[in-house]
């Protein structure tokens, strides 16, 4: 999962479908590499907006 942000304010969320390097699939990238992201949503991303990528992890809680 992933927040779009822009002008420091998020303005949608939308999945990362896949990453290349060097037109190799990877599963994760690096600070400062160079990679191709396949993303999907409903807003447009647009030159300098910003991904905020976290997981979400859902647990199991016992009572």
């Amino acid at each position: 999962m992933a927040e779009i942000v822009r002008n420091e304010e998020v303005i949608g969320k939308g999945k990362i479908k896949s990453l290349e390097k060097e037109k190799k699939q990877i599963g994760k990238a690096g600070k400062g590499e160079e990679i191709g992201i396949m993303f999907s949503s409903d807003v447009k991303i647009e030159l300098g907006d910003i991904l905020q990528v976290f997981r979400e992890e859902r647990t199991k809680g016992i009572l």
